[in-house]
This record gives C-alpha cells, structure tokens and sequence, in this order.
C-alpha cells in the first residue's frame, strides 16, 4: 500500500501561480513557463542570454535577448536596438537610426541602391 503526500506552499516555497487556471513550470535556472487557461495565453520567461523559439511549418518566430526574427520562407524581419532588417527574396531594406538602404541580390552578392 502507498501513501500520498501532499505539500503545502509557503514564504520560502512560493507557488508558481496565485489562480487556479494558471498552470506553471518554473526551472531552476530561473525560465518558466505559464498557460493561462481563463485568457488562453502563454508566457514564456527566460534569463539573459536565452532564446524563445515558436516554428510552424515554415515560419517562425525567436525571441533573443538581442534581436527578434520573425521569418516566413524567404520574408524576414529582423529587430535589434541597432535597427531593422527587413528581407523577401533577394532584396533587403535595413532600417537605422542613421538612414535607410535598399540592398538587391547580385550574382556576387548584395548590391546597395
């Protein structure tokens, strides 16, 4: 015969959630991830230097402490506190706090226009 233990939560153990639909995973290098069954919505946390990373099919999304790509086959954007990037096919538009280029693809690379 087994016995079942439960546990109670307090000051030095919190519980990773105050509400009843919330479900959370906390790891021990900090990250967590939450659902929240109420508003139907996920929160993913990680450290410095982490990646969130979404993909379906082929799309994605990735969150980095630095920049963040969204990308659809070709098409991609690029945001960074340096600026933004944006690329479809083999043309690319680079946003920054110091103007705007267009580059187009060249057979020995991209060309600035």
């Amino acid at each position: 015969m087994g016995y079942v233990l439960g546990s109670i939560y307090r000051a030095s153990f919190p519980a990773p959630a105050s509400s009843a639909d919330v479900s959370t995973t906390v790891y021990g290098d900090g990250a967590s991830v939450s659902y929240d069954r109420a508003a139907h919505a996920y929160s993913i946390d990680v450290p410095g230097g982490g990646t969130v990373k979404a993909t379906a099919g082929d799309a994605y999304a990735e969150v980095a402490s630095e920049k963040v790509t969204l990308a659809v086959g070709s098409s991609k954007i690029e945001v960074s506190s340096s600026g933004i990037v944006l690329t479809c096919g083999g043309t690319a538009l680079n946003l920054s706090s110091g103007g705007a280029t267009l580059a187009a693809a060249s057979a020995s690379g991209f060309e600035n226009h």
